[in-house]
C-alpha cells in the first residue's frame, strides 16, 4: 500500500482521484466499523453532538490530507479526512471506499503536526 500525506507529496494525477473518490463515497450512507465505536467511547465527552455532526456531513475533497493506494492499480483505498468542529477543535475521519468510518478522533484546531515523520510516505 502507499501512503501519500499533503505535507510531503500529493501528485497533480492523484487530485482528479480525490476528487472522484470523494463524489463516490458523499453518494453512500455513513458506516463505522466496531473498532472505531469502540474507540469513541474512551475518546470524545460529547458522543452525541459528534455522531449528528458526521451524519450530516458532507465531505470535501480538499479536506483530505493523507490518503492510501493499493501499489498496482493506483485505486485509492482510504482517505483520511481533517474537518473543523466546534471552533478550536477539528474532527480526524479516517474513510474507505464504502463510506466506513475506519477511525475517528479530535485535535487541536491549531495543532500543525511538527512530529510529522516525512519519511512514511512517499515523496517522488
Amino acid at each position: 500500500m502507499l501512503r501519500y500525506h499533503k505535507d510531503v507529496l500529493f501528485k497533480a494525477e492523484d487530485l482528479k482521484a480525490l476528487q472522484g473518490f470523494n463524489d463516490d463515497i458523499n453518494r453512500l450512507n455513513w458506516q463505522y466499523t466496531k473498532h472505531c465505536l469502540d474507540n469513541l467511547q474512551h475518546r470524545i465527552l460529547d458522543l452525541k453532538s459528534l455522531l449528528l455532526y458526521v451524519k450530516n456531513l458532507t465531505l470535501n475533497w480538499q479536506d483530505i490530507f493523507e490518503f492510501y493506494k493499493e501499489d498496482l492499480s493506483g485505486y485509492i483505498l482510504k482517505a483520511c479526512y481533517r474537518i473543523n468542529w466546534q471552533g478550536k477543535i477539528d474532527i480526524i475521519l479516517v474513510v474507505d471506499t464504502d463510506k466506513t468510518i475506519l477511525s475517528i478522533y479530535v485535535n487541536s484546531a491549531e495543532d500543525k503536526h511538527e512530529t510529522l515523520k516525512k519519511e512514511l510516505y512517499i515523496n517522488d
